[in-house]
């Protein structure tokens, strides 16, 4: 009678902390989603800006050669099945070339009286905002789910969960 107590307790021990782990799991994979949709809008905005700048800048090609190849790198790696990380750094090389470009703006005092301008680069920086709250959000998740994963993995619970760990992000 005991054994069956025992065993009936851990079978829902292990079933709660199953539907628990793969909660969490499903939370962070919709918090990737969101970060994806999040940069995709953010990258969204590069044409407008390539276009309003277009007569401005002497060497307007040369500006925007680099982000122009990442940003087509974006656009073969919208794929949900894609792997975030992968993702992630195609996204901070296209924000290191969007710092890039803003600084170039900045020295140019005809492009800071145009509202377009002004407005493309607000909303870009309230993307990245918004983009930088979520990863780091994301960063605790997933120290919390790693942990969540090791305790699974040091119990006799590894047999009966089949879920890995997931890349930290740098």
């Amino acid at each position: 009678m005991i054994i069956y107590i025992i065993i009936s307790i851990f079978i829902v021990i292990v079933i709660g902390f199953s539907i628990f782990v793969f909660l969490v799991k499903l939370k962070i994979e919709k918090l990737e989603n969101k970060i994806k949709k999040l940069f995709n809008n953010r990258t969204n905005l590069i044409p407008s800006i390539y276009d309003a700048t277009k007569n401005d800048f002497t060497r307007h090609h040369d500006i925007f050669s680099e982000i122009l190849k990442y940003r087509k790198i974006e656009f073969s790696q919208n794929d949900y099945n894609e792997n975030f990380n992968v993702i992630l750094n195609t996204e901070t090389k296209i924000h290191n070339e969007l710092n890039f470009i803003f600084k170039i703006m900045n020295k140019h005092q005809k492009l800071l009286k145009k509202w377009k301008i002004i407005y493309l680069r607000e909303l870009i920086i309230e993307k990245s905002f918004e983009i930088w709250k979520l990863l780091k959000l994301y960063r605790v998740m997933i120290i919390k789910y790693n942990k969540l994963i090791d305790i699974k993995n040091y119990s006799i619970l590894w047999l009966f969960i089949p879920i890995e760990k997931k890349e930290n992000i740098v």
